[in-house]
């Protein structure tokens, strides 16, 4: 028997469980968009040197796939366990369409690696020299170019990229969050 494919994951509801009784509530730090960069390099080690791009109208990651349930025939109202996938990672970045924004069409045409850093600095944290932090490097290659688009009387061009295993990131993105947090 061959089951659907779902959209979500759930199983039977449980109850007799004990909850933590006094959870620590950890505060928010929002990020907003004049806190975030978007730099591109064609080697990792580049992207430390790399000038932010000026012309990101918007920029979306999204890593989808990563498990799913596994079913099995032993009688059980629900799944059985989860199960690890091969997960997709897809990065929709829209540009202006200037020189910047078209350069990564020759990337596209020669099937090249692309790394990606977004960035978002926050305030500092607490009294010391610290900032908030947020880096997600991804090793990508372009894999779609949209229509050119008017945004908001932007002149622009969405790309699709695709992430994939490099050995030099050591896997096929790399996020590191620095916060006031000692431990969760």
């Amino acid at each position: 028997m061959r089951r659907a494919p779902t959209s979500g994951i759930a199983n039977a509801l449980s109850d007799g469980i004990t909850m933590t009784p006094t959870p620590t509530e950890i505060s928010l730090v929002p990020v907003t968009g004049p806190q975030i960069k978007v730099y591109g390099a064609d080697t990792l080690a580049g992207l430390t040197a790399a000038p932010a791009y000026v012309g990101v109208v918007s920029f979306e990651w999204a890593l989808t796939n990563r498990f799913g349930p596994a079913w099995f025939l032993n009688g059980a109202t629900g799944y059985s366990q989860h199960v690890e996938l091969e997960p997709t990672l897809e990065i929709t970045m829209m540009q202006e369409a200037d020189s910047e924004g078209m350069s990564l069409l020759p990337i596209m045409r020669t099937g090249a690696t692309k790394y990606l850093r977004v960035e978002a600095t926050g305030g500092v944290i607490g009294a010391g020299p610290g900032t908030y932090k947020f880096t997600l490097d991804t090793a990508c290659k372009v894999t779609d170019v949209g229509d050119f688009s008017d945004q908001d009387g932007v002149y622009a061009i969405e790309y699709t990229l695709g992430g994939f295993h490099d050995t030099t990131l050591g896997g096929a993105c790399k996020a590191v969050v620095v916060n006031d947090l000692a431990t969760l």
